[in-house]
């Protein structure tokens, strides 16, 4: 007998002939880990390809000249604090002080302005495009304040 015929009844047995990419590809599948890890990968990489629509807000939308370029990100809330029960997630409106002994700038909260958080939220003054082909001013979450658009800063 000769080695392709040894090959050919071997592959009968078995069922039959596989290409290289289709053993790698079942060895895959069988692998939990690799699974899950492929799926988040899959995840990143399309959170990546729609940045524009998953980012809170423009990059470039807050300037250096902006009194809040430097502010600290905005801490959302879950909890009222007058009932101390959960809540539509918020953030509250920030006041920009400087404290004349040291000029540093402090951001304070000021907690009789909330802004809730919504979802699919219009910007019309932070459009941006996908692929350079799809423009849009739709973003996953963000705020509505007063007409205008503030994520997580004020």
């Amino acid at each position: 007998m000769i080695e392709s015929e040894r090959v050919e009844q071997a592959a009968g047995e078995i069922g039959q002939l596989r290409s290289q990419s289709q053993m790698v590809w079942r060895r895959f599948r069988r692998h939990r880990v690799a699974i899950v890890g492929g799926v988040v990968l899959a995840v990143l990489y399309l959170m990546a390809a729609f940045a524009g629509f998953f980012s809170a807000y423009d990059p470039n939308y807050y300037t250096l000249s902006s009194p809040y370029a430097f502010a600290p990100p905005t801490p959302i809330h879950f909890r009222d604090p007058k009932t101390g029960l959960l809540t539509r997630p918020f953030v509250y409106a920030e006041e920009r002080t400087l404290n004349l002994n040291t000029f540093q700038t402090k951001y304070v909260p000021d907690t009789s302005k909330k802004y809730y958080i919504h979802f699919f939220v219009r910007t019309p003054n932070q459009p941006y495009t996908i692929f350079k082909i799809f423009h849009t001013d739709l973003r996953f979450f963000g705020c509505r304040c007063s007409g205008t658009y503030l994520p997580s800063r004020h």
